[in-house]
């Protein structure tokens, strides 16, 4: 993944770390961190980056009862991934 040199930010592989052997201190976070940027359409003008919290989308994996899914499902994605409702993929 590549990450602009400007952006101050940690960015870990879960795929490197073998289960069971996550260090809590390395991944702990807080619900006002930043979980991705979502950016505007720019219709109005140039796009704009929204920096949308943890806090905003815990919801749509936590005890959602949207769908009964656990690790060894699979999905595809279908939504945009420019369109808001594409967190729920």
């Amino acid at each position: 993944m590549i990450v602009p040199a400007l952006i101050q930010t940690q960015v870990f592989c879960i795929k490197d770390y073998p289960v069971g052997d996550m260090d809590e201190k390395v991944f702990s976070m807080d619900a006002g961190d930043t979980a991705y940027v979502m950016y505007t359409s720019g219709s109005t003008g140039l796009p704009k980056g929204v920096m949308v919290p943890h806090r905003a989308i815990a919801r749509l994996v936590i005890n959602n009862g949207y769908a009964l899914l656990d690790g060894n499902d699979r999905v595809a994605f279908v939504n945009n991934p420019s369109f808001d409702p594409s967190t729920s993929d």
